[in-house]
């Protein structure tokens, strides 16, 4: 009886899961840890939300947990782990649910110590003396990827005298020892931003956040432009997209913009009126593709993917990244989305022991069809089955990577 953690905000989903045990008279037992959930990155806490609490069936359903009516009455059950608060409350019909807020103190969470921060720690931090220290922010905080991670492991390789502070959005990451953890939204991460010598980056700055004369900002971005970007959306559609309202301040600190190729330095430049200094030097997370240690690099990932024991050869990687595309009509002029994979076998001798691993992306949405997708309409999700990429209709906004 396996139980999970499901969040059930319309908007996102994820998926931690539980053992348990059968015991006697039908009864058995099953020990969730939210703030330490095992993934390829680390242990890692569940993201703020409330999360229903499930046990799945033996064909596949999710069953609400329900309540007894003394154990509601005792509720809430509250606690702080790592300062990321935990509450075991009651939802619908006596239904457990789990509320669960960001990693921030009681002066930091919420907008108005935001801006209060702003005013306070960021701006008359500005006038400080420059620290010697680098703020490294890859998908505003999710991660512990992409250029960012290439650059500082680079610095660190090269010993070079810095501090290094990495950008951590509720504990969604897990950077090395080699960099201090800034919890985005903090008191220290406005301080930071006020005084870092070097921020490195590789997707928008905060809105609030405007480059000192003696700050070096570099701009890694994040990938290779084959389908419409910033302001080139924006004329297509014909109107002014949210992030434009502010854009000449914003593009002000992409100092340095470092482009992956020649062919897209021009469309980086038109679509983002950048102003800064394009770099044609590559993305340096490639740069990991021509290390001389790079096949001992490969077995560790290998080794981390794990592949069946007794397979022959390891996985092979599926070169497959659904991404937003332009505007799809079909013939009741509704929008649709034009699936990136093929649904074909995904390998003509599949065997049993076979594996795909997927990887979810992020993908901006129409408001209407936002819209949709909170009323539970567009809630899907992506299997593996029977060697086939399919997409289903869901009603628990799940997203099932098997």
């Amino acid at each position: 009886h396996p139980f999970e953690l499901v969040r059930a905000d319309g908007t996102a989903a994820g998926v931690a899961p539980a053992s348990g045990e059968d015991g006697a008279d039908d009864r058995f037992e099953a020990r969730l840890t939210p703030a330490r959930i095992e993934t390829l990155g680390g242990p890692l806490p569940v993201i703020e939300g409330t999360w229903r609490i499930c046990g799945r069936r033996g064909d596949g359903a999710l069953v609400p947990a329900v309540l007894d009516r003394p154990l509601a009455d005792r509720l809430p059950l509250e606690t702080v782990v790592a300062r990321k608060p935990f509450a075991l409350a009651t939802g619908r019909e006596e239904r457990a649910v789990l509320i669960v807020r960001r990693d921030l103190g009681d002066d930091e969470r919420g907008p108005f110590h935001q801006r209060r921060l702003r005013a306070t720690a960021y701006a008359e931090r500005r006038s400080a003396p420059p620290r010697d220290a680098v703020v490294y922010a890859s998908f505003g905080g999710r991660q512990y990827s992409d250029s960012p991670r290439a650059i500082h492991e680079e610095l660190v390789r090269r010993d070079a005298p810095l501090e290094h502070l990495w950008v951590v959005r509720d504990g969604q990451c897990r950077p090395p020892e080699t960099a201090a953890v800034l919890r985005e939204g903090s008191r220290e991460y406005h301080e930071a931003l006020a005084t870092a010598r070097f921020v490195v980056t590789n997707d928008h700055f905060p809105d609030w956040f405007a480059r000192r004369p003696d700050q070096v900002c570099v701009q890694t971005w994040h990938g290779t432009p084959l389908k419409r970007l910033g302001l080139d959306v924006s004329d297509m559609r014909r109107t002014i997209r949210r992030f434009q309202r502010r854009w000449d301040q914003q593009v002000a600190n992409w100092q340095y913009v470092i482009s992956p190729n020649r062919f897209s330095t021009p469309i980086l430049q038109r679509a983002y009126a950048i102003e800064g200094e394009l770099l044609e030097t590559g993305y340096p997370r490639v740069d990991v593709l021509a290390r001389p240690d790079r096949d001992v690099l490969a077995q560790q990932l290998r080794q981390r993917l794990g592949p069946p024991e007794g397979r022959r050869r390891p996985p092979r990687p599926l070169p497959a990244r659904p991404a937003a595309r332009p505007r799809l009509a079909a013939r009741d002029r509704r929008r649709r989305h034009r699936a990136a994979v093929p649904q074909a076998p995904l390998h003509p001798r599949r065997r049993a022991d076979r594996r795909r691993r997927l990887r979810a992306r992020r993908v901006e949405l129409p408001r209407r069809d936002r819209a949709a997708a909170g009323r539970g309409r567009a809630r899907d999700r992506l299997l593996v089955d029977d060697g086939r990429l399919r997409q289903h209709r869901a009603p628990d906004a799940l997203l099932h990577l098997r």
